[in-house]
């Protein structure tokens, strides 16, 4: 469990990134469900 939340902290950090340098965003939720 502590594994997957740091995984997912890590996969919101680089979405973060993208979503500044991109200024594309999408929801957290979408990319979540794609990654479990």
């Amino acid at each position: 469990m502590k594994d997957q939340s740091i995984c997912i902290i890590k996969i919101a950090l680089r979405e973060a990134k993208q979503n500044l340098s991109f200024n594309l965003p999408k929801p957290r939720a979408e990319r979540i469900k794609e990654w479990q």
